[in-house]
């Protein structure tokens, strides 16, 4: 548990991000593309591998984060392919905004 150093006073208006003036999380979140949906539906592993690709992540180090032998990513990877690819087909295309 953490425990914060004494004398601080938590209510002081330059502690709350709403009275220093920053927007709340909930304010400055934007859509997600339809790619992120589908690798946030996608089993943990499948999601990490792709997204380690997508970073330029060295084989060895995904193996490393993944937890599998060397000769075991190519297949993983191939199979998180066909399943992103099949959540796409049911991931919600983000309607176009309005112009004014």
């Amino acid at each position: 548990m953490h425990t914060w150093p004494a004398g601080i006073n938590w209510s002081s208006p330059l502690l709350h991000p709403a009275l220093r003036g920053e927007r709340t999380l909930k304010t400055m979140t934007t859509p997600l593309t339809p790619r992120e949906q589908a690798l946030r539906r996608l089993p943990q592993p499948y999601s990490l591998a792709l997204r380690l690709r997508d970073a330029g992540v060295a084989e060895d180090q995904m193996c490393t984060y993944l937890d599998i032998d060397v000769h075991a990513l190519p297949p993983l990877l191939e199979i998180a392919d066909a399943k992103l690819t099949a959540a796409l087909r049911t991931t919600p295309k983000p309607e176009p905004e309005e112009q004014p």
